[in-house]
């Protein structure tokens, strides 16, 4: 005789199959998002004009090393909110990249941003998220900022290869600079997973209700 646990018990295996079927396509396809994989000298920024732990860096952009009192920030001090040790930046119209493979569908990218703190140059500036060259987002950062939490949703892909970047705009005309942290772009799970845990529910429900009816 079944009961109420053994169903229980059967959706949840179900689900799970269905959950580790696709993990590997909701997983984050980014590598090295919070920029810590290459750990710089405490308190030292850097330039790096080439490929580094999986992004690439053009113009005026790089990482920041924040263990310690950084001359790139005046007073010898990063916003708030940052993860980690290092996060990247975009001075000017510098740019920060990073290639990726998708199997295609609807996807999620999420990171934090902040202004830079100095009184010569500072954060009040704008830049863009693009994928394959396309605007997916633009943002500001304001001068003396903290670091924020920002999402754009529902970016549809095509299966292949592709390229996220952030650009630099320099609304301006002067040094300006945004930071970015925690990068993360992940595919939003099917409609069908969500789909199945309703009928595994509400089958759950239904012989509960049958159960205090006598029947079984």
């Amino acid at each position: 005789m079944y009961t109420i646990f053994t169903i229980a018990r059967s959706v949840a295996v179900i689900l799970m199959a269905v959950m580790a079927s696709s993990s590997s396509a909701w997983a984050g396809l980014l590598a090295n998002g919070d920029f810590e994989a290459t750990q710089y000298a405490a308190g030292t920024y850097t330039y790096p004009h080439g490929t580094v732990d999986g992004w690439a860096y053009a113009g005026d952009s790089g990482i920041i090393n924040v263990q310690a009192p950084n001359p790139f920030n005046s007073p010898n001090a990063s916003p708030t909110g940052y993860d980690g040790n290092q996060y990247g930046f975009v001075q000017t119209t510098g740019t920060i990249s990073q290639g990726f493979n998708s199997t295609g569908g609807v996807f999620s990218l999420s990171f934090l941003d902040a202004g830079r703190l100095a009184p010569c140059c500072n954060g009040s500036q704008s830049f863009e998220v693009l994928i394959d060259d396309d605007v997916v987002g633009t943002f500001s950062t304001t001068n003396n900022g903290v670091f924020a939490q920002q999402m754009i949703s529902s970016i549809s892909l095509d299966a292949g290869s592709h390229t996220l970047m952030f650009e630099g705009l320099d609304p301006g005309g002067g040094d300006v600079t945004s930071y970015i942290d925690n990068v993360n772009l992940t595919q939003v799970p099917e409609p069908s997973s969500f789909a199945l845990l309703g009928v595994g529910l509400g089958g759950i429900a239904a012989f509960g209700l049958r159960r205090r009816r006598g029947q079984v």
